[in-house]
C-alpha cells in the first residue's frame, strides 16, 4: 500500500509539473519568450518561498470558533493517505466560504425533507455541518483522504446535537465508486476535482438521475483556466436553476 502511495503522489507531482509547462508554453505563444520567462521565474520563487517558509498560522471561522472544531484553512494532499489513482486530479482541501454555502442551501428552492444531501470531496466536514441544519433524509459526506475523513468525524462529535435537523453519515471512498441512497439528492461540489475526474463523475451521476429529483449545487472556481464549471453547464441533461457569485445550482432533467 505505501508503494501505492508513493505512485500516487509522484503521479499527482508530475501531472502538475506538466500542467505547469503546458502553461509556459501557452504563456510564450501569447506574449513571448520573457513572459514565459518570468512565469517560469515566479513560479520557481513561489516554491522556494513555500518551503522556507515557516510553519502557517492556524485558520479559524465562526463554526471553530464557536464550538472547537477544524474545518478551516487550506490543506495540501501530498502527505496525505490517499489510496486512489485520482488523486493526481484532486484540488486541494479548501472549505466553501460559509456566506456563499449559507446562500446556496437557502436557495436550493426544495422541500429538505425529500432529499438526501450528498457532499462530494467533504474534506472537514464544514458543509456537512451547516447542511445538517436543515431538516434534509440525511447529510451524507464522501472524501477520499483518511486524514480529512477522520477529522470530519471528529468535528461532527464536536458539533452541538441540537444544531443538527439531520443524521450525518461520513463514508471513506471515492467520490466516483460512491454508489447514492436511493429517492431525490441534493449533490454539493466545491470544485472539488479537475476535467478527467468531473468527467467521469458527470457520467456517473448520469446513470442514477433518471427517475428522480436530482439537484446539482456546484462552486466553482473562477479562474476560467482551472474551473470545471463549463462541464456542467454543457451537460444536456442539467438545467440551469440559479446562479450568483462562484456558484450554480442546476436541475437534472430525463
Amino acid at each position: 500500500m505505501t508503494s501505492i502511495r508513493h505512485l500516487n503522489v509522484f503521479m499527482r507531482k508530475a501531472h502538475v509539473a506538466l500542467r505547469l509547462v503546458k502553461e509556459a508554453v501557452s504563456v510564450c505563444r501569447r506574449r513571448g519568450f520573457l513572459a514565459a520567462t518570468r512565469f517560469g521565474v515566479g513560479v520557481a520563487r513561489g516554491i522556494l518561498a513555500e518551503r522556507s517558509a515557516g510553519p502557517r498560522p492556524v485558520k479559524s471561522n465562526i463554526v471553530d470558533e464557536k464550538y472547537g472544531t477544524d474545518t478551516a484553512g487550506t490543506v495540501k494532499l501530498h502527505n496525505l493517505d490517499i489510496r486512489s489513482p485520482n488523486y493526481r486530479y484532486a484540488i486541494y482541501y479548501q472549505p466553501t466560504h460559509i456566506p456563499t454555502l449559507t446562500t446556496v442551501l437557502e436557495r436550493l428552492s426544495v422541500r429538505y425533507e425529500d432529499y438526501t444531501f450528498i457532499d462530494y470531496g467533504s474534506g472537514k466536514g464544514l458543509v456537512l455541518l451547516q447542511a445538517a441544519g436543515y431538516p434534509f433524509k440525511k447529510v451524507i459526506g464522501v472524501e477520499f483522504a483518511r486524514e480529512l475523513h477522520e477529522i470530519a468525524c471528529r468535528n461532527v462529535e464536536r458539533y452541538p446535537a441540537h444544531l443538527r435537523q439531520s443524521e450525518v453519515e461520513l463514508v471513506h471512498d471515492d467520490a466516483v465508486k460512491f454508489v447514492p441512497p436511493s429517492g431525490n439528492l441534493v449533490l454539493y461540489l466545491n470544485e472539488p476535482f479537475e476535467a478527467p475526474v468531473t468527467e467521469r463523475l458527470i457520467a456517473r451521476i448520469r446513470e442514477f438521475w433518471h427517475g428522480r429529483e436530482v439537484i446539482v449545487a456546484y462552486v466553482w472556481s473562477k479562474n476560467s483556466r482551472v474551473s470545471c464549471k463549463p462541464l456542467w453547464d454543457a451537460e444536456a441533461s442539467l438545467r440551469k436553476l440559479d446562479e450568483g457569485d462562484g456558484w450554480t445550482i442546476y436541475r437534472a432533467t430525463d
